[in-house]
């Protein structure tokens, strides 16, 4: 993983981890987070608030794993997805 020059990058990985390089570790969760709040707001047009939360999470979390073996998150954020997931559906669960 040399990224002196753009040249350098093969695939889409590198194209991922270049951008982490470049933006000093923030790509990972700035990419999760757009894909959250993108996810949400598609989401609430057809389901109620509680479902499109739980769907807005899970998708964040499946991709928040992808993204730590990519290496492109450390495990906090990964964590702390797989945690939103978890309240999400136990928020989902409760009886009005």
């Amino acid at each position: 993983m040399t990224f002196d020059i753009a040249s350098n990058i093969t695939g889409l990985t590198d194209w991922f981890q270049y951008g982490n390089y470049v933006s000093e570790g923030h790509f990972g969760w700035v990419i999760l987070l757009t894909w959250f709040i993108i996810s949400l707001v598609i989401m609430t047009r057809g389901y109620d608030n509680k479902s499109a939360f739980i769907i807005a999470s899970f998708t964040t979390t499946i991709f928040g794993i992808f993204f730590r073996v990519m290496g492109l998150v450390n495990d906090l954020v990964m964590y702390f997805c797989i945690i939103a997931t978890i309240f999400a559906i136990g928020m989902g669960m409760k009886n009005n």
